[in-house]
């Protein structure tokens, strides 16, 4: 008869009891993956090495090659093609990849990431296709090679509770988009133009307090279309990142800083935002240097200070961008000053509201 798509099942590397090994050299793997949708790859490595070397896999019903938390895989001058997806990300194993494999002409031409929380490091290697991500959540370390672009669910993000290592090298840069971005690495959906990213369409970065400020960096990387339930392409709660180089654009706000926020911000780029391009609290304090607003496109070429009741006492400064030597603050809610602090604002700052709910209500001085 003719072969289709999920015929057999897989090849499967090591099992919850043994360690296994496969080298697979200039192998043709065909018309496995599966009769039924679901974690399913023609090679599949649950706990122990794969290597392939000059092979080609097609005609999966589910993935090419996958690999669970115990798994490691390299692949090297190979292709994965006429699948639905080339590969599965199915725990926190090991991908490596070469310049010289393949992973296109498939259904859905990128790296299908199933797992939703890593711990120790994940590392993502160098690839020509997306990575794309569910909600998910860094609770060790996670370094992005340059060059990659990572596209996330509609209405979820990325939550740093350890360590984001996102550095591009120069002329290079690392993307975080929408699923539905296929300016970004195609269309990766596989659906046309039947459904396209907007603000907010993704929850964006979120560094926690309990992420690590010494280590957490983002150098030359682009964040769009993110914001949803009114955040930033980046936002930081009680955290100190490094960001640098860096371009936000088509957020809610390019980013913001909640609470003892201290960042190094620095030869950034944000644009079109739907309210602001920087959302902060009285208590934040980063260090601006050389950044700039796109265009004057965003909503209101503002610094947007967050709704709060002030917990200590707060100063107000004058901050710059390259464009605007004093940035005019803009009121996004309600803040108070209670009975027991005061609020010091620097002589020559502008502060304004778009409307009458939003206030500074001073109860103290």
């Amino acid at each position: 008869g003719t072969p289709v798509k999920g015929d057999w099942s897989f090849i499967q590397v090591g099992n919850p009891s043994d360690i296994g090994t496969a080298k697979l050299d200039t192998c043709r793997v065909k018309w496995g993956g599966y009769v039924s949708t679901g974690d399913y790859a023609s090679v599949y490595t649950y706990r122990g090495t794969t290597t392939l070397r000059g092979c080609d896999i097609s005609g999966s019903k589910n993935y090419g090659i996958g690999t669970e938390s115990t798994g490691s895989i390299a692949v090297q001058t190979s292709n994965i093609f006429q699948c639905d997806w080339p590969v599965g990300w199915f725990g926190q194993g090991t991908l490596t990849f070469d310049a010289a494999s393949n992973f296109t002409g498939n259904t859905h031409n990128g790296i299908n990431v199933r797992f939703s929380t890593s711990t120790g490091t994940m590392y993502l290697d160098t690839a020509a296709v997306p990575y794309v991500f569910p909600s998910f959540t860094v609770n060790g370390i996670m370094e992005i090679a340059s060059g990659n672009d990572l596209k996330f669910a509609q209405y979820y993000g990325l939550t740093i509770n350890g360590s984001l290592v996102a550095k591009a090298a120069v002329a290079k840069q690392i993307r975080f988009t929408g699923y539905a971005d296929d300016n970004v690495g195609g269309d990766t959906n596989a659906d046309g133009t039947a459904t396209t990213v907007a603000q907010s369409y993704w929850a964006g970065i979120t560094f926690n307090d309990a992420s690590v400020d010494t280590v957490s960096i983002m150098k030359r990387c682009r964040v769009t279309w993110a914001g949803y339930y009114i955040r930033g392409g980046i936002s930081l709660q009680n955290a100190s990142p490094t960001i640098d180089s860096c371009s936000m654009a088509n957020n809610y706000y390019g980013v913001m800083m909640q609470g003892v926020s201290n960042p190094v911000f620095s030869n950034n780029d944000i644009g079109t935002s739907a309210v602001v391009p920087i959302a902060l609290s009285f208590s934040a304090s980063p260090v601006f240097s050389n950044n700039s607003f796109s265009a004057s496109d965003n909503q209101y070429d503002a610094i947007g200070i967050l709704s709060e009741t002030v917990i200590a006492n707060s100063y107000l400064p004058i901050r710059s961008v390259t464009s605007s030597p004093n940035v005019t603050y803009l009121l996004l809610g309600t803040v108070t000053i209670p009975v027991s602090y005061t609020l010091t604002i620097q002589p020559g700052i502008v502060i304004k509201s778009y409307t009458s709910s939003h206030r500074l209500i001073i109860e103290g001085k």
